[in-house]
């Protein structure tokens, strides 16, 4: 993997899947925070790619995520 430049630094990541991930590497979040990426994970256990199982959940904590980010008020 290239380095990334410091545009992309910027960007935050937010990763949202399952303990039973088959899709996406579990080292992927470590390897992308290494090279200096602002990444956050959110890990459900009972579940797999994309954590669909707790969709209702991640999506709340997502929107609040995204909210933060884009620092938006009420």
């Amino acid at each position: 993997m290239k380095m990334p430049t410091a545009a992309q630094l910027r960007k935050p990541i937010l990763m949202v899947n399952g303990a039973r991930e088959d899709l996406v590497s579990r080292n992927e979040p470590t390897s992308l925070t290494a090279l200096g990426f602002n990444v956050t994970q959110l890990v459900f256990g009972d579940d797999g790619h994309t954590a669909e199982s707790n969709m209702r959940e991640h999506f709340e904590f997502t929107a609040n995520w995204l909210m933060r980010r884009l620092k938006v008020g009420d």
